[in-house]
């Protein structure tokens, strides 16, 4: 991108647009004026280093989506959080968090760059991708942990505790220091260590803003569906390889048709029925 200002004002809004758009450049504000083309242009240079392509993220887990981008001083030590299975029949609900590096820890490896700018909202990345980037995250994260909260529990606490339980969990269980906590979601009870309060931001769908959420996101998921298909070759009738568990048309006629497994939680959907069915595999 060799734009520089002058050349810049010299051009129109709609000029201004088509470079955003060929460019496929990170609207950080909304734009409206024309300085705010320019400004959007000029942001953007930064972060390209002569190539075009893309960065969705950058340094200490945080995108350019909003104007609030100074709300993350490099100074803060950042935990990301998500969930997997929230919405399963069966098993439990993952929750990982995450403290990554500041920055691409292997700046001079071209692999494990892509890598590191690879990271995203794990729906957003195919199977074979994510267990390539499990593996990266595990070996490259200052420190990471991974809790279930069962299928039992669940039941016993409905799905919204079982997440804010999992999430103070997966919290305590790391060893590490950490001043601000980043959840994907809209929901977080306040956390406390050593009796201080911890930072914390809820953003809606955090796994495709934020590089720390985001690595979250691949190591619940990515965790939770190795495990499903374990258990799928015990329980195979379920198809639980296809649809992981989840409240699938053909898995809610399974479950009528043969019940429920010790897996299955009791509380959701066509389970609630579990006493009318014959539960052969109860």
């Amino acid at each position: 991108m060799n734009f520089d200002i002058d050349f810049l004002k010299k051009l129109k809004n709609t000029d201004l647009k088509k470079i955003i758009k060929d460019n496929n450049l990170i609207k950080f504000k909304s734009l409206k004026k024309k300085n705010d083309y320019i400004e959007c242009i000029m942001y953007n240079k930064k972060y390209y280093d002569g190539t075009m392509k893309k960065p969705n993220f950058i340094d200490n887990g945080q995108i350019i989506t909003s104007e609030k981008t100074k709300l993350f001083d490099i100074n803060y030590d950042v935990v990301g959080i998500d969930e997997a299975g929230a919405g399963s029949m069966i098993s439990g609900c993952y929750i990982a968090s995450v403290i990554l590096p500041k920055s691409n820890p292997y700046p001079d490896d071209i692999y494990m760059t892509s890598l590191w700018n690879s990271l995203n909202d794990s729906k957003k990345i195919s199977t074979k991708k994510r267990i390539v980037l499990f593996e990266y995250i595990k070996n490259i994260a200052i420190e990471y942990n991974i809790e279930i909260v069962d299928n039992n529990e669940i039941d016993n606490i409905n799905i919204r505790n079982a997440r804010l339980v999992g999430f103070h969990r997966t919290l305590d269980n790391l060893k590490s220091n950490f001043n601000m906590i980043l959840v994907d979601g809209d929901m977080f009870n306040d956390y406390y260590k050593n009796n201080q309060k911890i930072n914390h931001i809820c953003i809606i769908e955090g796994d495709s803003k934020y590089k720390t959420i985001a690595a979250a996101s691949i190591l619940a998921k990515t965790q939770r569906d190795l495990d499903i298909i374990k258990l799928h070759d015990e329980y195979p009738v379920y198809n639980w390889n296809k649809n992981y568990g989840y409240c699938t048309k053909e898995h809610e006629e399974l479950v009528v048709r043969y019940g429920i497994t010790k897996y299955h939680r009791k509380t959701y959907g066509v389970c609630k029925n579990w006493k009318k069915y014959d539960n052969i595999y109860l």
